[in-house]
């Protein structure tokens, strides 16, 4: 019998397919913390985790783990070097949420440029006649530069281009490996992009060295 540890809020639909799966047992730890699933490491066979952090003594804890997997794409949070120790594979959701995250940046963008908390508190408050500053401004022909040309940011590009946006990219790694195909362009230096952007759009992980960038 295999028992999964579920850390994290997990749809009602996944904890009737684990309920329904023959020789799975699981446990279900809704609270989005180490603390609050370290203690049942050592039972579990396998982990489903969210976004809390999974360190390497949470890892040593877990004697008899085989697998984890974070129902989302980053990863930042586990501690890989530790896992591959052990040689313990994590999988990750690919392409899950790619659009939405890309289309709720575009959706700040948009917000940002056409001042939507100031004429939402207008209206709500006044005085109407901010209006009349006309310091709402429209996206068309502003310059968005993407820091971080992976999924998210090829679909903001693909957004941003539909709103006649300039769209350019930097990501030092695709330049090293093959800048993919379309009409979005790499930049050379972030100083570079920084110096013709209207807008920036920061689309990359967590890194312990922002250089890492130029």
């Amino acid at each position: 019998m295999l028992h999964v540890l579920v850390a994290g809020k997990l749809h009602p639909a996944g904890l009737a397919m684990l309920s329904a799966a023959p020789g799975i047992t699981h446990i279900h730890i809704e609270e989005i913390s180490e603390p609050s699933y370290a203690d049942l490491m050592p039972q579990a066979d396998a982990v489903i985790i969210r976004t809390q952090p999974m360190r390497a003594a949470t890892i040593a804890a877990g004697t008899r783990l085989k697998i984890v997997s974070r129902h989302g794409v980053g990863y930042d949070a586990v501690d890989v070097g530790a896992l591959n120790a052990r040689g313990i594979p994590l999988c990750i959701v690919g392409d899950v949420n790619s659009v939405s995250v890309a289309e709720h940046a575009m959706m700040l963008i948009l917000a940002c440029v056409r001042r939507l908390k100031r004429a939402d508190d207008a209206v709500r408050q006044g005085p109407w006649t901010w209006r009349n500053r006309l310091e709402a401004g429209e996206v068309l022909g502003k310059r968005l530069l993407i820091l971080g040309y992976g999924r998210i940011g090829r679909n903001l590009a693909r957004m941003a281009s539909a709103f006649g946006m300039q769209v350019r990219a930097h990501d030092p790694l695709l330049q090293q490996q093959g800048w993919p195909e379309g009409s979005v362009s790499a930049v050379e230096t972030l100083a570079d992009g920084l110096s013709w952007a209207d807008i920036v759009s920061i689309n990359l992980p967590k890194a312990d060295k922002p250089s890492s960038l130029e």
